[in-house]
């Protein structure tokens, strides 16, 4: 007659601490939950990378525009021009 162990019955077999141990594969849920846990991860560096873009060209802009006033005041002016040619045509 075959000697049944607690393997046999899916029970955790005890290390040599007497530390109960699994062969643990993770299920469908615990892969989901990585996944979305490495997805939150990327997302928060994605969006901390984005900040500090976004800070850096604030920087710059404000920069730029204390150095150059008249150049700056054209260009918006320029802009502000072509989105109201723009507009006229198509309203």
């Amino acid at each position: 007659m075959e000697q049944r162990t607690h393997e046999t019955f899916g029970h955790a077999q005890p290390d040599a601490l007497g530390t109960p141990t699994t062969d643990h594969k993770p299920s469908m849920g615990d892969r989901a939950r990585e996944q979305v846990n490495a997805g939150r991860d990327t997302m928060q560096q994605a969006g901390q990378k984005i900040s500090e873009t976004a800070a850096t060209a604030t920087d710059q802009t404000t920069a730029f525009v204390r150095e150059n006033p008249g150049l700056a005041l054209a260009g918006a002016l320029g802009v502000g021009v072509l989105i109201g040619l723009a507009l006229r045509e198509r309203y």
